[in-house]
């Protein structure tokens, strides 16, 4: 019996919507998501999430509505569905907490008990457990790499959020004892700066800044300056078999190497899960062989893999997380 739920994902520049329909074997199929900007005051933030369900509900040609999971940026208390943290990029959010469950439910007309509200990582992390990469596995480390180094950590079966809704924030470890990198956080050394794809870049740029007229330099800036070097002209120039660009990717492997073998010794997990856009780049047997000289013996098994439910990972594990406490809607 398919059990439907809707799910929403929140990010900086555009909200996504979707039904999520859940199948007895464990797979998952959903609408095409609907897709707007987020806007950047309050009142019409919450306007455009239910406008938005409104019409996923309407597609569906039900009466009425099934249970939502809302999949957003920030430090989230999903307890009582409010948001504790929001990144600078949420400008709508503008109070904190900002009880965007509440919110949402009398804008549609529903208890609040219908809607379940998650941190995009944990729900990430959550929907490959479900129905994606680390399904049938009960402890999970997911990392995802992209603009920052998020992640989302299951052990013996349950989401790991912490006392204050912040654990998990796996991007700022210290990975690092000089103070020669500030992350986004404001702190110094974290892993996020070294090992998402500003990082990359970062590296890039200081690499070049050293030997600026070197030939192999000027083939990856291809006319750029040194300020304007993005991951992008880095990973193009690999393509073109540019050693610096060899010895940048290479280095960017070690980075994230450094914490990802963190993690794993300290939680030890079944399987790896890596997502985010920056996972495309990263070569497995490369990132192996940097993790097998930081990780204990018993780890050097792990399994390490890809992440399956791409950009709509937080938008399906917002939706199994309402799946799993509030009864099924069915067509």
């Amino acid at each position: 019996m398919a059990d439907i739920k809707l799910g929403i994902d929140i990010g900086g520049t555009k909200i996504a919507c979707s039904a999520i329909t859940f199948h007895d074997d464990n797979t998952v199929t959903y609408t095409t998501p609907r897709k707007v900007s987020t806007p950047t005051t309050a009142n019409a933030f919450i306007d455009s999430l239910a406008a938005s369900l409104t019409l996923v509900k309407k597609d569906l040609g039900v009466d009425a509505w099934p249970a939502i999971g809302i999949s957003t940026a920030g430090v989230v208390d999903s307890v009582k569905g409010q948001i504790l943290g929001a990144t600078g990029n949420l400008k709508a959010i503008d109070r904190t907490p900002f009880p965007i469950g509440q919110l949402l439910a009398d804008e549609l007309g529903i208890d609040v008990s219908q809607i379940h509200v998650e941190n995009d990582a944990n729900a990430a992390c959550y929907g490959e457990v479900s129905v994606g990469a680390a399904v049938g596995y009960k402890n999970v480390v997911m990392v995802t790499l992209g603009t920052g180094v998020g992640g989302g950590i299951v052990v013996d079966g349950h989401l790991i959020r912490g006392a204050k809704f912040s654990a998990a924030e796996v991007g700022h470890m210290r990975i690092s004892l000089t103070n020669d990198r500030a992350c986004t956080c404001g702190r110094l050394g974290c892993w996020e700066a070294y090992a998402s794809g500003t990082g990359l870049a970062r590296t890039g740029r200081r690499e070049i800044r050293e030997l600026p007229h070197s030939v192999i330099a000027q083939d990856i800036l291809q006319g750029k300056s040194v300020e304007e070097l993005t991951t992008h002209d880095i990973i193009a120039a690999q393509i073109r078999g540019n050693t610096l660009a060899v010895q940048l990717m290479d280095k960017w492997h070690l980075h994230i190497a450094t914490g990802l073998g963190n993690l794993m010794n300290v939680l030890d997990p079944d399987i790896v899960v890596i997502g985010g856009g920056m996972a495309q780049f990263v070569e497995l047997p490369k990132l192996q062989d940097f993790l097998n000289e930081r990780i204990m013996e018993p780890m050097t098994t792990t399994p390490i893999v890809f992440a399956q439910l791409g950009n709509d990972a937080g938008m399906i594990g917002a939706a199994a997380m309402a799946k799993n406490s509030s009864p099924a809607l069915s067509l």
